[in-house]
């Protein structure tokens, strides 16, 4: 029996998928694989078998790697990557890993003790996301505290980070000498990845659902860098819708969600992702019913084109009309039904290939798989096809919804009552109203059996008689400040805050809003030259150059007990008071004074010579005797 070639790849970095070493799966011994009209290649699953348990084990380091199926022709028949294997032994010994339950994001919403939601900061495991791909999980807690249910966090991803390997026995007979290794690897299309990333966008604003998808592709494409982002295979639905995204949202219901409302022309749009990791989106080909793809007779074991010729069953798209000439012997036209008796909407095609048979299944729109039913986000997919969907989205809703009444706007409490918790009430630019007639206490617990008083059109009121329910005016510059008078309010607080200081005046015009601050202590200016010692100019306000000059680093001091004058000029001269003509600075003992020259000043003279030998010669001069 002929199977199309599987071929694994190495992963890249963070899971993103590559066409490193290829390695191609030998001797196959089942293949079995689907496509689905919205999400594109769905699974596969091929078992073979292994002459060592080395060859075996080493599938187990497979998982996330990239896979792609081919037909013998050469043609791209399904692409995904590796979500588990598993191997048997000769004597039944069945190990297994899985994606499945594996993340490595974990985010846990909770009940605050006020009643509030929050979110405990998530956490995440650096060397899973290396290899695996960044894989969230949501996770509800009940009421707790922000630790707690951060702890909650840190002890799940402890235990589901990494892959688990799981082991169990078959059987209890068999031999190993020999024996051959079952190897099995489940595959998931590359679209099922998008349910790994959770996301959420608070814009309402209006864009195009298709650019929405699109805009949503390249934000994981950000995070997992998964797939092709051409959009060469899009077209554009018409319908524009808004970009709000609810918390805790997968890509993958995100998606789903925006495509549901279907194009302009209401036709149904469907999508996937297909060959290179390229998304589709297009209007579904039942929106053309009389466009035959294939043609299924019956007691014919292939599936022909309309031409008449074989096509290879893993060739088989979904998303095709196929007609049923055995049960309509009437040509399609335009005028039968979408999907008449004698043609039929594909929706998914499974072959299954095995070494003594292969077949292909033409799956319908099946509106009641439980699987469809469970997983769908509400409103998407199914959703208003089937009966069954629409009742349980109707139970689901019933039991989540605040009691609302059928007049829009207006809330039922049936009896009960609104507990804000600590929060606020936003009526939207409504109002809040008591059709009912009924009383509304306040303060809760007062005993007050209503709200009365009266009061001006248009004024502020304020709780009267002890805010027993009694309201009345509120008086302006009493019980607030009238928005016409706060400037003048806070013009008049600041002047009276500041206080004058030493050498600073204050001056408030109250009527013309000026607060003045001055300095009364006088002013301090002028200029000079460095080096020269300043001195009061006239007026004595300003400061300038005086005529002394202070140099070198010695210290120069200048002190008089008294009025004095030192003059330094050409002459070189001290004067001062007390001194007299003809009169020397003579030291006292304590300082230099101006003193009479007298023989009592000047004191004994040193000299040589005979006593008494000097006199006057006969001319009257001096000489020796």
């Amino acid at each position: 029996m002929q199977y199309p070639t599987v071929t694994l790849f190495d992963p890249g970095v963070g899971g993103a998928p590559t066409t490193l070493n290829p390695h191609v799966v030998p001797n196959l011994d089942t293949y079995d694989h689907s496509i689905v009209n919205e999400g594109g290649f769905e699974s596969l699953e091929v078992s073979f078998k292994v002459s060592t348990r080395a060859a075996a084990r080493a599938y187990l380091q497979r998982l996330m790697c990239h896979v792609e199926a081919t037909s013998p022709r050469g043609r791209t028949v399904w692409e995904g990557a590796v979500q588990q294997v598993a191997i048997v032994s000769p004597r039944g010994q069945k190990t297994t890993r899985s994606l499945s339950e594996m993340a490595n994001l974990i985010v846990v919403r909770y009940k605050a003790t006020n009643g509030q939601q929050a979110a405990a900061p998530s956490v995440s495991d650096a060397a899973s996301i290396a290899r695996y791909g960044t894989k969230a999980r949501l996770i509800n807690f009940s009421t707790t505290t922000a630790a707690a249910a951060a702890n909650r966090a840190a002890v799940v991803l402890r235990q589901i980070a990494h892959p688990p390997t799981t082991q169990t026995t078959e059987s209890g007979s068999g031999s190993d000498d020999g024996g051959a290794w079952t190897v099995t690897l489940t595959c998931r299309g590359w679209w099922d990845t998008l349910g790994h990333l959770l996301t959420s966008t608070s814009s309402t604003a209006p864009v195009a659902t298709h650019t929405q998808a699109l805009t949503l592709l390249a934000a994981y494409n950000a995070i997992n860098p998964f797939f092709g982002l051409s959009a060469a295979n899009v077209v554009a639905t018409g319908v524009t819708d808004t970009s709000l995204i609810e918390d805790d949202s997968t890509y993958l219901e995100a998606i789903c969600t925006k495509l549901a409302s279907g194009t302009s022309a209401l036709e149904r749009v469907v999508y996937g992702c297909y060959e290179q990791r390229e998304i589709t989106i297009r209007p579904w080909a039942q929106a053309t019913p009389t466009t035959i793809h294939y043609v299924q007779r019956d007691g014919d074991p292939h599936i022909r084109d309309p031409y008449g010729s074989v096509v290879p069953i893993w060739d088989v798209r979904p998303d095709r009309m196929v007609s049923l000439p055995d049960l309509d012997a009437a040509a399609p036209s335009s005028t039968v039904p979408m999907q008449g008796v004698g043609r039929m909407y594909i929706r998914r095609v499974r072959v299954q290939i095995t070494r003594s048979s292969q077949r292909i299944t033409l799956e319908p729109e099946d509106a009641n798989a439980l699987e469809e039913l469970l997983t769908r986000p509400a409103g998407a997919g199914v959703s208003g096809v089937s009966a069954h969907q629409a009742a349980i989205e109707r139970t689901v809703h019933r039991q989540a919804q605040t009691r609302f009444s059928r007049t829009n706007g207006t809330i039922d409490l049936g009896g009960g009552s609104i507990t804000t918790g600590g929060g606020s009430i936003d009526t939207g630019g409504g109002s809040i109203s008591n059709p009912g007639g009924g009383d509304i206490t306040y303060p809760p617990g007062s005993g007050a059996t209503g709200v009365t008083g009266s009061g001006t059109t248009g004024a502020l009121t304020k709780w009267s008689n002890g805010g027993a329910g009694v309201l009345t005016n509120a008086v302006a510059g009493t019980d607030y400040v009238a928005p016409g008078s706060l400037s003048e309010s806070i013009d008049d607080r600041v002047a009276a805050l500041l206080v004058a200081g030493s050498g600073i005046g204050l001056s408030y015009n109250d009527a013309g809003n000026v607060l003045t601050i001055a300095n009364t202590g006088g002013t301090v200016g002028g200029t000079g030259t460095a080096g020269r010692i300043p001195q009061w100019a006239t007026g004595g306000a300003d400061l300038q150059d005086s005529t002394l000059i202070k140099t070198g680093a010695g210290l120069l001091t200048l002190s008089a007990a008294g009025a004095a004058t030192l003059t330094i000029d050409a002459s070189i001269r001290l004067t001062g008071s007390g001194a007299s003509s003809g009169d020397a600075l003579i030291f006292n003992g304590t300082a230099f004074a101006p003193t009479a020259l007298t023989p009592a000043a000047i004191g004994a003279i040193d000299g040589s010579g005979r006593a008494a030998a000097w006199g006057l010669d006969t001319g009257g001069r001096p000489g020796e005797r």
